[in-house]
């Protein structure tokens, strides 16, 4: 049976934000309220080809459905053919502390959803991935296939091993192991596979920050008897620490320039253009390739959205409601864009409700933005210590401090943008998304 892969990045988020604090408010603690909070609710996406330098045409569309705690709980895929024709579906299913447990991927037959693959999740004390196992489907039952186990090491990831069922039986498939430097930020993560006696050296790469903990390079190498480097790419911010440049090399007896990509802001911190360029090894000069436009609506803040943060590989441009992408290509023979691939965003307005409750009982983190500092209250019903941790849109973990009472931190130097926290007690985690200015 063919192993099927599938890595999900995860994020889930509380229902309700707290958009700035400047100060604690004792009474308002105290009092039972319902917060009412206007969203915008991403309900589908529609992708258009453009056709024979003519028009606009339907290719694919995905529609999204929420529970009432904003998680994604279904996500249908549609392609077009003379009419929208279902073509994949995944379901998402969580536990009381809005944590990830289930998903299903099913296949549309022309008539029917068939099971595809199943992925479940289980999380160990601190709420962090233990394991992940993934199914499929083979006569009319779920089948293991694919199993993935998590390893700690203060309270960062320091090994993941991947395994295949086979012969009624685990078998090692391959393995990862993950170094950190002293701010916590990813330094190397080295793959291994199994061949059937030993752990066998494959890739590896390595990872450097500047003194704002950006990402500035990563180094990919091939074992062949020794480590040998591969290609590398390189980040350069602005003094914002936005991105506006990455330039990927591959390594012949130096390196060499294949590809860079230029990011273009608007005033409102917008991710706004993305010009893709490919060297021009005979011309040693840059040609362009593809560039992708941006139309925000800037009314809407990435805190006023319900998004579906399990299915869209990089929410973090979304600083603002995303009315619509367009992509260009080249045309080398006119020297101008051409029409390529256009998305449209489509919302509706959310009102949330959610919130009848004791605020005693909720810990505040503000303020929400900040350039500096954020206060942590904790309510008196937590008598054990609390993790705190922040995680960047791509999932690595950024800061982490233990903390047992009511606290400020300091995230200076973290870079701009759009970050993930956890708190996490004995029995429960508290999510949300934070902006550092």
């Amino acid at each position: 049976m063919k192993t099927k892969i599938l890595f999900i990045a995860i994020f889930l988020f509380a229902t309700v934000t707290y958009s700035q604090y400047n100060k604690k408010d004792s009474d308002f603690l105290n009092q039972n309220k319902s917060i009412l909070v206007n969203k915008q609710k991403l309900d589908s996406t529609i992708n258009y080809q453009w056709n024979n330098n003519i028009q606009w045409v339907n290719l694919n569309k995905t529609e999204y459905l929420y529970d009432i705690n904003e998680n994604l709980i279904l996500e249908i895929n549609l392609s077009w053919n003379n009419n929208w024709q279902n073509n994949t579906k995944m379901s998402y299913e969580y536990d009381n502390d809005n944590k990830l447990i289930n998903k299903i991927i099913y296949l549309w037959n022309n008539t029917s959803w068939i099971n595809d693959i199943k992925i479940s999740y289980f999380y160990n004390s601190l709420n962090d991935f233990q394991t992940i196992l993934t199914y499929s489907w083979h006569n009319n039952t779920w089948q293991d296939s694919l199993k993935e186990e998590y390893t700690y090491l203060n309270n960062l990831l320091s090994e993941k091993i991947l395994y295949s069922y086979q012969y009624n039986n685990w078998e090692f498939l391959s393995k990862y192991e993950y170094s950190y430097d002293n701010n916590n930020n990813l330094s190397l993560e080295t793959y291994y596979y199994w061949d059937n006696t030993n752990w066998v050296n494959s890739t590896k790469k390595e990872y450097a920050y500047d003194v704002n903990n950006n990402l500035i390079s990563v180094i990919y190498y091939d074992y062949i008897f020794s480590w040998a480097p591969r290609t590398k790419k390189e980040y350069i911010y602005d003094n914002y620490n936005n991105l506006i440049t990455d330039i990927t090399y591959n390594w012949i007896t130096t390196w060499e320039y294949l590809w860079k990509n230029v990011y273009t802001y608007d005033t409102n911190g917008d991710q706004m253009q993305q010009i893709e360029y490919t060297w021009d090894t005979q011309a040693s000069t840059w040609t362009p390739k593809q560039k992708r436009d941006r139309l925000f609506d800037n009314n809407y803040t990435f805190n006023d959205l319900v998004l579906p943060f399990t299915s869209l590989a990089d929410v973090s441009i979304f600083t603002h409601k995303i009315d619509n992408e367009i992509a260009y290509s080249w045309n080398d023979n006119s020297n101008n864009w051409i029409n390529s691939y256009k998305t449209e965003y489509f919302y509706s307005q959310y009102t949330s409700d959610d919130i009848n409750e004791n605020q005693s009982n909720i810990i505040l983190v503000y303020p929400n933005p900040t350039s500096d500092f954020i206060y942590i209250d904790l309510p008196d019903l937590i008598d054990s210590d609390v993790l705190f941790e922040i995680y960047d849109m791509m999932g690595h973990k950024v800061m982490s401090s233990t903390i047992n009472s009511d606290t400020s931190l300091d995230i200076s130097h973290l870079a701009t943008g759009i970050y993930v926290y956890n708190l996490k007690t004995i029995n429960a985690r508290y999510n949300n998304k934070i902006v550092k200015n």
